[in-house]
């Protein structure tokens, strides 16, 4: 599987606005289960989006990785599933958790929008 990180237009991590927005986005409905339905054109409410970064595919871990991803906010839509897959992708988002790896860059886990 491959994922395509989207950055949202108009959420500045730097602010606490940028915060309350990104929090906004965990309420239950607020990422519609539609959001990644065309993932090379995603929806979601009130907002765009600027660049896309995609990872490189799942590892026998079921890990996958992009290389230098800035510090946003993002849709993650699956955008490369497995050929055996039946269930249909779901939007998740990013949060940044810590920056404080043993080489650098930044710790970050992937989380699922709250459902109904």
């Amino acid at each position: 599987m491959q994922f395509t990180a989207y950055e949202i237009n108009g959420i500045d991590l730097k602010t606490s606005e940028g915060w309350a927005k990104v929090n906004a986005l965990t309420n239950t409905g607020a990422i519609p289960d539609n959001a990644c339905a065309n993932p090379e054109q995603p929806t979601l409410p009130n907002y765009t989006f600027r660049s896309s970064r995609v990872s490189g595919d799942t590892d026998r871990d079921g890990q996958a990785k992009i290389e230098s991803l800035p510090v946003k906010a993002y849709l993650v839509c699956e955008t490369k599933t497995l050929a055996t897959s039946s269930r249909r992708p779901s939007p998740s988002w990013l949060r940044f958790l810590t920056r404080t790896l043993p080489r650098g860059g930044w710790n970050v886990a992937l989380r699922r929008p709250r459902l109904p």
